[in-house]
């Protein structure tokens, strides 16, 4: 029997968790440069990194000593090939200009790829329905109207992943939120029990929130949460509603708490990170009310009020 180069069998093949052995018999004399074949690390930095795949440069020779372990076996490898998913390839959150990830491609083929920047499109604004110009419903067909037109990225079904973990994964965006939309605990020493804050308040109790506290265990540290940008934050809202314009799970229906989210405020606006460059002692907020952008006073000022702070991780 032909000795196994570098004691790796790399005529084996793995496709979809099924391996099985091609002709033991090397292309080419052992001395030839041609018959070296990868070795299993090589096989696994591949699945693991992206590493180009490389064969053992030169001609064969004896070796003086018995091969060094590979430090991978088999098993590894199986264990870092993805399974292949069931959904049309990879999420928005994946594609990012020069990021490697497998994906399904476009050819329905489960392979690497290289991320690259699509233009950016606005999404949905989730409004179904049509009206006249004295508010009542009226067939959309014809009309122009966002309702029948629906223009803008479509909305995957469900909207919404209930992580089980404090956090809430909008499929559409990628952005991963806080289940708990009033969250009063303190934190960062600031105290939140009323549930509102000031613009700079907000900013540092989301900027100190980790797991362990309002309900997380996602394992998240001091500085991964935030407050969302005003177009981040307006990307919740649902046209189609109203108190709040806020979709539930599947994104198909109203908002009813804990489908997903946990005590969604309506009252008053959720501040976002945006400043109101025209008077810049003012931040947007958004009102989920009515689904509302509206500027607000940073800090206490006559008939003003502090927001609520929903915050948010990821994005690009």
């Amino acid at each position: 029997m032909k000795k196994i180069l570098g004691s790796t069998l790399t005529a084996m093949a793995v496709i979809a968790g099924t391996g099985w052995a091609g002709s033991l018999d090397s292309p080419a004399t052992p001395a030839d440069a041609t018959s070296a074949m990868p070795t299993i690390n090589g096989l696994y930095d591949r699945l693991t990194t992206g590493a180009p795949g490389t064969a053992r440069t030169g001609a064969f020779s004896e070796p003086s000593a018995g091969p060094a372990p590979s430090g991978h076996t088999m098993t590894d490898l199986l264990n870092a090939a993805p399974m292949v998913d069931s959904t049309n390839g990879a999420s928005a959150s994946d594609v990012k200009a020069g990021k490697t990830y497998w994906s399904l491609r476009t050819d329905s083929r489960w392979g690497l790829q290289a991320g690259t920047r699509t233009p950016a499109s606005a999404q949905q604004s989730g409004q179904t329905s049509c009206y006249d110009a004295a508010g009542a419903v009226v067939t959309c067909a014809g009309t122009g109207q966002d309702g029948a037109l629906r223009p803008g990225v479509a909305w995957p079904t469900p909207r919404y992943t209930d992580n089980n973990n404090g956090t809430v994964t909008d499929k559409l965006t990628g952005l991963v939120w806080l289940k708990n939309a009033n969250c009063t605990e303190t934190v960062g020493g600031i105290t939140k029990a009323s549930g509102t804050l000031w613009w700079a308040d907000a900013l540092t109790w989301s900027n100190n929130l980790a797991s362990g506290k309002c309900g997380l265990s996602d394992g998240s540290k001091v500085g991964d949460w935030r407050v969302p940008s005003l177009f981040e934050l307006k990307t919740l809202v649902d046209l189609q509603y109203a108190n709040p314009a806020l979709a539930n799970t599947a994104g198909t229906g109203q908002w009813t708490s804990g489908n997903p989210f946990l005590a969604v405020q309506s009252l008053s606006h959720y501040w976002s990170s945006s400043t109101y460059v025209a008077t810049p002692n003012n931040g947007w907020g958004v009102e989920f009310g009515s689904g509302a952008s509206t500027p607000h006073y940073k800090a206490s000022y006559p008939n003003n009020g502090p927001g609520y702070v929903w915050p948010v991780r990821g994005g690009q």
